[in-house]
This record gives C-alpha cells, sequence and structure tokens, in this order.
C-alpha cells in the first residue's frame, strides 16, 4: 500500500466511481471497509455508482496536481478549483461556504427553502397526481394543493422545481418533457431513512 500511496499515476480526463478511485489509490479493502460505510451515511449510495470528482473533489483535486493524495497531504495543498465542473464561476456563497466541513441552519434545513421562497415570487404546494401539460405560450399546465387546502387548483407556471423522488416525478412529466421522463425513470433511486440516538 504505501507504493501505491506515493507512486504517480498519470492524470486522469475523466471521472470514475468513488470505488474505482480508492481502489486503485489504495486498496478494495480501504473502499469497502471505510469509504462504503461512510459514503452511505452521507450520500445514501453505492459507492460503485458515486462520483468521486462530484463527492469528493477535492481528493480528484489532489491526485491530479500532485500525482498522489498522500503526497499531496504531505508537501501541498491543492490550488483551489474556482469553476464547478460544468465551468461556471464560483458565486460567493459557494467560495464561502465551500470551506466549511458541513452547513446546517438555527431553525433547519428549511430556512435555506424559506428564504428562496420569500425572496422570488413562487408558489410552494404539493403537486397532485395529475400529469402535467403544456399550454400555448409556454407554460407547464399544472394541479397543486396548496398546504392546508383541501382542493386542488390548477395553475400555469413559467418554472416548476420539484422535490419528488424520480420515479414519482417521471410519470408527471411524460407529456411535457418526454425526455425527462426517460433519464428521471433510469435513475436508481432508494429512500433513506436517518435515526439519531
Amino acid at each position: 500500500m504505501t507504493i501505491a500511496c506515493f507512486h504517480l499515476t498519470c492524470k486522469q480526463a475523466s471521472d470514475e466511481s468513488i470505488y474505482d478511485f480508492i481502489s486503485r489509490r489504495f486498496s478494495p479493502v480501504v473502499a469497502n471497509r471505510l469509504l462504503d460505510p461512510m459514503v452511505s451515511g452521507i450520500f445514501g449510495g453505492n459507492i460503485r455508482h458515486l462520483s468521486i470528482r462530484s463527492c469528493f473533489g477535492l481528493l480528484w483535486d489532489m491526485e491530479q496536481s500532485h500525482g498522489s493524495i498522500v503526497r499531496a497531504m504531505l508537501f501541498g495543498s491543492s490550488p483551489k478549483s474556482t469553476t464547478l465542473l460544468d465551468g461556471t464561476a464560483h458565486s460567493s456563497f459557494v467560495k464561502t461556504g465551500s470551506k466549511a466541513m458541513s452547513m446546517s441552519f438555527t431553525h433547519g434545513m428549511q430556512t435555506f427553502t424559506d428564504a428562496l421562497a420569500a425572496h422570488i415570487e413562487v408558489l410552494l404546494a404539493d403537486a397532485t397526481s395529475t400529469p402535467w401539460s403544456t399550454q400555448h405560450g409556454g407554460g407547464v399546465v399544472v394541479r397543486v394543493r396548496d398546504a392546508g387546502a383541501s382542493a386542488a387548483e390548477t395553475i400555469v407556471a413559467d418554472h416548476v422545481f420539484s422535490a419528488l423522488p424520480a420515479p414519482r416525478l417521471a410519470p408527471l412529466v411524460q407529456s411535457v418533457a418526454p425526455s425527462a421522463a426517460a433519464a428521471l425513470s433510469r435513475l436508481p433511486f432508494t429512500s433513506l431513512g436517518v435515526v439519531t440516538l
């Protein structure tokens, strides 16, 4: 393992799974016994399918800049990326937030969505199981039920942001965006329950 920690690896142009990255850099044992339980607790996903660049970009950057994670830890810090994966420049929020190990709010994570809703003109509502449709002029027709309301109403929206799980969202958008519905149907999905004792 010592040799694997220090040998120079050619720089990769593309992404790879967390499992492949850790197995290559350290060993499959480290990937399975150390990273798999940790990643399951953080992301609720399979390390053989999750992206190292998306989940642990710092480790990817360390290998790219120094050829070795351990060498980067011992001999120098990696230059921080100034762009997101798609090339978009970091906002001030990302620059500040990326320094934190984790982030939360005093009154819970809903504080974030409440602030977004207060900042822009939005309607927060529960979608019904009625498929969405388009209207002449480009709007999306959606049936929603406002919190506390007994009956659903039909609205025309310019933009719809959904927090539904992919398997529930796919049939709703089938007539509006068939390619998105197909992609949503292919996404692996699992529910996750967290119990803190």
